[in-house]
């Protein structure tokens, strides 16, 4: 069964009402060592901050999963951890969506599918620092998961399935 994978690391802080949200942003982007996106909800007494990191690459698998998509995410955070922390940014999310291809090429049920991500090493770096990691998981048939990929029906990735 072939699988591929995408996450978004999320990092939130709430902030006084009336903080200067321009002026933070300009602030991180001088100090964060990553391109992120900024988002800001308004609340009854506090506005919450939301950055977003994404990885250059939409969706990852195989090597370039293990070797270089994971790793960057852990390192975006702590490379950044302290940063974060000197702005008061506490709340820290990996989203992890799961993508399995279906071998009859049709949406719908298959028998099992077993993940691993974050290796040992990798999720012990990330969760002693109480970092939250939900997950999805999508059943895709394989010209779907070829649009998500950009790469060809005809590609070996196919091959497994």
């Amino acid at each position: 069964m072939s699988k591929f994978y995408s996450f978004n690391l999320t990092v939130c802080g709430d902030f006084p009402l009336g903080t200067d949200i321009e002026n933070l942003e300009k602030q991180l982007k001088e100090s964060v060592d990553s391109d992120f996106s900024l988002k800001s909800h308004m609340r009854e007494d506090v506005v919450s901050v939301y950055l977003s990191f994404d990885h250059p690459v939409d969706y990852a698998h195989d090597d370039f999963f293990w070797n270089e998509y994971q790793p960057w995410f852990v390192e975006r955070f702590e490379n950044n951890l302290e940063v974060f922390k000197r702005f008061e940014f506490n709340d820290f999310t990996l989203w992890m969506n799961f993508y399995v291809v279906n071998s009859d090429d049709a949406e719908g049920d298959f028998p099992q599918c077993a993940f691993q991500v974050l290796d040992k090493d990798l999720s012990t770096r990330l969760f002693k620092h109480g970092v939250n990691a939900p997950f999805d998981v999508f059943v895709v048939n394989k010209s779907k998961a070829a649009d998500y990929l950009k790469i060809p029906l005809s590609d070996p990735f196919f091959d497994y399935l």
